[in-house]
């Protein structure tokens, strides 16, 4: 009898996880499949989110976001507040095995906020269009770098300080 009910609960928890599968595709609707230009592969991976007003950061409403999908034109996120501002400049630092933080740097891009859709518990998808690149040798470079430091996994934020380090001839 137990063996049965068991069964019984793993079949209902199958079902449900379809259902919830097949409602939650993270590519859109067909329609929307239809009207994108560019394919989107889904990648998840913390973004940094600095809002732009007037060309220049507003650095206290810095947030970090989840991307959902990127593709060579734009990106998807879910946040956790609604953005204000329709400008804003994102911080990518791609990290995996392979490529460590001590070996690659965050890129900062600039972005047009095209779409907000509330999705529920306070989260909102936001879907950006890509607008440019931000060089290196920007005055506001350093302090990005330092905010985008908290993308990274732990490990990878220690072997980038121990790079740093041994770089600037300081021991551990």
């Amino acid at each position: 009898m137990l063996f049965w009910k068991t069964r019984n609960k793993r079949f209902d928890l199958d079902s449900f996880l379809r259902g919830v599968a097949d409602i939650t595709n993270p590519e859109g609707d067909a329609e929307a499949l239809r009207a994108r230009k560019t394919p989107r592969f889904p990648r998840s991976f913390p973004v940094l989110l600095v809002p732009i007003e007037g060309q220049q950061p507003v650095w206290d409403q810095s947030s970090f976001g989840l991307s959902q999908d990127l593709s060579m034109h734009g990106m998807g996120l879910v946040v956790s507040r609604r953005l204000t501002h329709d400008q804003v400049l994102l911080g990518i630092w791609p990290t995996n095995e392979l490529l460590t933080a001590a070996s690659s740097q965050p890129g900062f891009i600039f972005a047009q906020v095209c779409s907000q859709t509330e999705i529920g518990a306070g989260f909102f998808r936001v879907g950006l269009r890509f607008t440019g690149m931000l060089s290196d040798d920007h005055a506001g470079y350093s302090r990005l770098l330092e905010l985008a430091k908290a993308l990274l996994p732990p490990e990878q934020l220690l072997a980038y300080k121990r790079a740093r380090n041994q770089t600037a001839g300081i021991a551990d």
